[in-house]
Parts: C-alpha cells; sequence; structure tokens
C-alpha cells in the first residue's frame, strides 16, 4: 500500500478515536483529561528504561500504560475519596507526574540518549517502516495500536450510548434510577488512557489533545444533538489530517503539528461562519418586528 495513505489513515484512525473520546470529555467538562494523560507518560517512560535498561517502544509503551492508568485513577480517587474539585485533581496530578518524570530523567538518564521527545511530539511519519511481521504478512505497527482502540471505542460509543449519555447530561437523575454512574465515568477515564499512550508514538502526549479537544469542541459550536456532534467531529478530524498531511510534505513540517493546525484553522473558520449566521438570523428578526 502507498506511504502516503498508510500514514492518513492512521492519522484517521487517531482522528475519529479521539473525536469520539472527546465529545464525551467536552460535555462532561472534562476536556484537561487528555492533557492531564498527556503529561502523565513521562514518569511511566522513565521508569520502563530504568527497568528494562532498553529503549524498545514495547518497554516505552508499557510503561507509559501503567502512568496513564495510576493517574486517572489518582484523579479518581481525589475527588470521589478527597473530595477535591475537578479541575484541583487534574492540575495537581498531572503537573507532580511530570515534574516527576523530568526529575527521573534529569538524575538517572542525563547521559542516555532516551528519546522522550518523540513519545512526547511522535513521528507519524514512520508508520510505512516501523511493521510487525503477522500471519497477515507485515502489518504497520501503528494499525496493532489503533484497531484495537477503535473497535473498543465503537462498541462503547454504540452499545454503552445510553449509560454514557445519561452519565453525561443527567448524572444525578441516572443515579437515581439505578445507572451505574461512576462506572461509566470509570471506562470513560480508562478508554481516555489507552487511546492517549496507542497515539503518542504517532502524534506525540502532546499533540494528542489536539485530536482529542478541537474536532469536538468545533461541532459543538453549531450541532444540536449528539449523534450529530460525534458525525461532525469526525468530518473535522479527518479533514485536518488530510490538508495538514498534504501541507507538511509539502512545506517538510511536522506531520502531526500541521494536522492539529488545520484543525484549530478549521475551528476558526467555523466560528466566523457561525458568527455571521447568527448575524443574519438577528438582522432578519429586526427586519421582520419593525415591519
Amino acid at each position: 500500500m502507498n506511504s502516503d495513505l498508510l500514514i492518513i489513515l492512521a492519522g484517521s484512525l487517531v482522528a475519529l478515536n479521539g473525536a469520539w473520546i472527546g465529545c464525551y470529555l467536552l460535555l462532561q467538562k472534562n476536556a484537561l483529561l487528555g492533557d492531564a494523560i498527556s503529561h502523565a507518560v513521562l514518569p511511566g517512560i522513565v521508569i520502563a528504561f530504568l527497568i528494562s535498561g532498553s529503549k524498545a517502544s514495547i518497554y516505552l509503551l508499557l510503561g507509559a500504560a501503567i502512568s496513564g492508568i495510576i493517574l486517572s485513577q489518582l484523579i479518581y480517587w481525589l475527588q470521589e475519596k478527597v473530595k477535591m474539585q475537578k479541575d484541583a485533581a487534574l492540575g495537581l496530578s498531572y503537573t507532580a507526574f511530570f515534574a516527576f518524570g523530568l526529575l527521573l530523567l534529569s538524575v538517572y538518564l542525563n547521559d542516555v540518549d532516551l528519546d522522550a521527545e518523540c513519545a512526547l511530539f511522535g513521528e507519524i511519519a514512520f508508520v510505512p517502516i516501523d511493521v510487525s511481521e503477522s500471519i497477515f504478512g507485515s502489518i504497520p505497527r501503528a494499525f496493532l495500536l489503533q484497531v484495537p482502540t477503535f473497535i473498543l471505542t465503537t462498541l462503547l460509543v454504540g452499545f454503552g450510548k445510553k449509560g454514557l449519555f445519561l452519565s453525561t447530561f443527567n448524572p444525578e437523575f441516572s443515579m437515581s434510577i439505578g445507572v451505574p454512574v461512576k462506572r461509566w465515568q470509570g471506562i470513560l477515564l480508562a478508554l481516555t488512557s489507552l487511546y492517549t499512550v496507542m497515539s503518542f508514538e504517532l502524534v506525540g502526549a502532546i499533540m494528542v489533545v489536539g485530536f482529542m479537544i478541537i474536532p469536538a469542541s468545533t461541532a459543538y459550536l453549531f450541532v444540536k444533538n449528539l449523534k450529530s456532534m460525534i458525525l461532525w467531529s469526525s468530518v473535522f478530524g479527518v479533514s485536518a489530517v488530510i490538508l495538514g498531511y498534504l501541507v507538511a510534505i509539502r512545506l517538510n513540517v511536522s506531520i502531526a503539528g500541521s494536522m492539529v493546525t488545520f484543525s484549530g484553522l478549521i475551528l476558526f473558520a467555523t466560528v466566523i461562519i457561525t458568527r455571521l449566521k447568527q448575524r443574519q438570523r438577528n438582522g432578519r428578526k429586526e427586519v421582520t418586528s419593525f415591519g
């Protein structure tokens, strides 16, 4: 398969997974969760290297996953047991994790060429050459990471839609009728951790936040229901991937950075269009009332 197509497909999977998860995070006013988890992977990466003595990506990925899970549980504990405000729990947790990771990096790995920058900023251009052998032949590792995440996200959005919907829009009522709100919130938290960790090799632990939040925020500007929000956020996310990749190749710049930049440009354009339409509607109302 063509290398360009492989990169676009991998980026589209990242965009779709991120957009769907981002819709629920945004509606729950929990948009910073992805940012918190993305910062929390650093200590996991460093500790994984210290234990294994290897820079193989599988060990770094495992360390990042464990770090993300610990962070998500810590946030949940601070909110439920300590009764800390959500934003305070997020801010305290991810800054502590990130600072601890930087401390470990400077103390123990100062002279080691650990590619933490690749983990933090990613490199999706490696998709065509970073392959694993299977019974189906050579398969890019990116698909081995993103396809299972896509399946889990699809199952959650499809079969868990009612539980997620109720726990998102009316958690008090949902608890009164027996819906396990905390369980659904925990599932979303775990899926966010999984998505962030599975995506940081491709787009980086920093840029992954843009894939989650920007398309969902763009759709939120004009949609009327959750189904439309998920649909439009998917369209915006994949469009940003395609446009961003084409421009990045042309200008020889960061692919992930270009994708997120175009996602921001789409958001900016949508803001302008929705504002203009709102002014037109207001103008028509004024003319009608005057007449």
